[in-house]
């Protein structure tokens, strides 16, 4: 019967309040009604009671029950802006705002610390030229003629070891090390002629040898400078599309709303707030693209309700099991899981919350000339161009500055 009723006040909302909105508030709503059933020998009465009833009774009962839940669910949704608004910190007081701002900030630093020796540790590895460097002696090598005298006692045997070593147990490898590997396999090579025609067997043996630690010396160069560009650019993610080059927020979330803002300004000097209702006109002219943003946006909106409605179901069940004092198991239960539960979400809201800004930062890429032709601006000719005319954009439309646009006419229509 439950089935039923959802299916009908389903077909009669969008699918989107259906899922951020009325899910969670129906979860809220059975949640609370286990408590009750559990506390409340007057409450379990009415439920056998109801559960007694005739299907046609079950479903007159039942009905303005759900309408009711919808009904406050609707009411629910129209904080949802205010709701994930709270959580970007937009209305802390200023003394919460001082304790918690410090914090991002020096996530911030510590990012920004890992990137910059990351960067120095990639050029670094860029700098060494290794694999030339070994080719080169290899061939001043040939050209010398000496038979090879290579052995694992020579220094640069030894430092290959060490770097395979290394490798093995996926410790991380220096340029220094490297360096010093390369170096000393280099003078190795200036005085090995490895592709001698006429070696004797030792120098042969001797040849295969080098000639094995030169391919490992340049395997272990590649794979250092790979794993070194892996990191930079997940560093470079990391702190591109969870902070703001430009301000800092108190919370992890108004960080990543702050992310899009920068995208925007940093890109093309595009203030997004006064644009992003204009640009919205064009993406909804993209079903798919646009399909793909409520349904980011949904999530978001999802993990948010959920949120919100766990810290209300955990501050009233602590106060109301405090009050009764009937179960020491419950109170454990709401005091443990409801926080617990209400980080969870959180921590969700955040993923979904970076899929939401990366569909945003997309549609800013792909939409945004559209937009310029809406508004009859002419095209840019380049990208400095084109921040020009976002700057003068902004003055004008955004700030209400004097400004200087040039503007066409569209094609008529034949």
């Amino acid at each position: 019967m439950l089935g039923t009723l959802l299916e009908r006040v389903g077909a009669l909302l969008p699918k989107s309040f259906t899922i951020s909105n009325l899910f969670p508030m129906l979860m809220f709503a059975g949640v609370n009604g286990l408590m009750l059933y559990w506390m409340s020998s007057r409450f379990r009465d009415v439920v056998h009671d109801y559960l007694s009833q005739s299907a046609g009774k079950q479903a007159l009962i039942g009905f303005p029950i759900l309408i009711a839940i919808a009904l406050a669910a609707y009411i629910f949704s129209a904080t949802n802006l205010l709701q994930r608004e709270i959580l970007e910190g937009k209305y802390l007081w200023d003394s919460p705002r001082r304790w918690l701002t410090p914090g991002q900030q020096k996530r911030i630093e510590e990012l920004d610390k890992k990137f910059e020796a990351t960067r120095k540790h990639r050029q670094a590895l860029q700098d060494l030229n290794g694999k030339k460097r070994l080719l080169d002696a290899r061939k001043l090598g040939y050209a010398s003629n000496i038979g090879c005298q290579y052995s694992e006692s020579a220094d640069a045997a030894k430092a290959i070891k060490a770097l395979n070593e290394k490798t093995l147990g996926y410790d991380d490898i220096s340029a220094e090390e490297l360096e010093n590997a390369i170096a000393l396999l280099v003078d190795e090579l200036k005085n090995c002629a490895v592709d001698k025609l006429d070696a004797n067997d030792s120098e042969k043996q001797a040849a295969i040898l080098v000639d094995a630690h030169q391919s490992a010396v340049i395997a272990r160069l590649e794979f250092a400078q790979k794993e070194a560009e892996a990191e930079y650019v997940d560093l470079y993610n990391e702190r591109e599309f969870n902070y703001s080059r430009y301000r800092v927020a108190p919370t992890a979330m108004g960080n990543i709303a702050e992310s899009v803002r920068s995208y925007a300004r940093s890109r093309y000097a595009m203030n997004l707030d006064a644009f992003w209702s204009r640009l919205q006109k064009i993406v909804i002219g993209d079903d798919k693209f646009y399909s793909s943003l409520v349904d980011a946006k949904t999530q978001l909106d999802f993990t948010i309700s959920l949120f919100w409605l766990t810290v209300c179901f955990t501050a009233v069940w602590i106060v109301g099991l405090l009050i009764l004092k009937k179960s020491m198991l419950a109170f454990v239960l709401v005091a443990v899981g409801g926080p617990a539960l209400s980080i969870l979400w959180y921590q969700i809201g955040l993923q979904n919350y970076r899929a939401f800004a990366d569909v945003l930062r997309t549609s800013i890429d792909l939409y945004r000339f559209d937009l310029l032709a809406l508004l009859r601006v002419e095209r840019p000719r380049g990208n400095q161009h084109e921040r020009e005319i976002w700057q003068s954009l902004n003055s004008v439309i955004g700030y209400g500055e004097p400004g200087r646009l040039h503007y066409f006419d569209p094609p008529k229509k034949s």
